[in-house]
């Protein structure tokens, strides 16, 4: 699910998707030949950080 507004900061990453079991995504993806994307994970009330991830399907908005 996109984040819309105050949706918080980890590390300085702004989280741009909230995911199930307490995944987000942070930032926007690197659109290299395999998209990535930074990830972390709530662990007792505290967001942690978990690397990269590639990203295994994206939707791209119609202009």
């Amino acid at each position: 699910m996109y984040a819309q507004g105050a949706s918080g900061v980890v590390h300085g990453h702004r989280i741009s998707y909230f995911c199930r079991k307490r995944w987000v995504l942070l930032g926007d993806p690197d659109r290299g030949r395999v998209w990535d994307i930074r990830t972390a994970r709530r662990v007792s009330g505290d967001y942690e950080m978990r690397g990269r991830q590639p990203l295994r399907v994206a939707w791209v908005p119609r202009a």
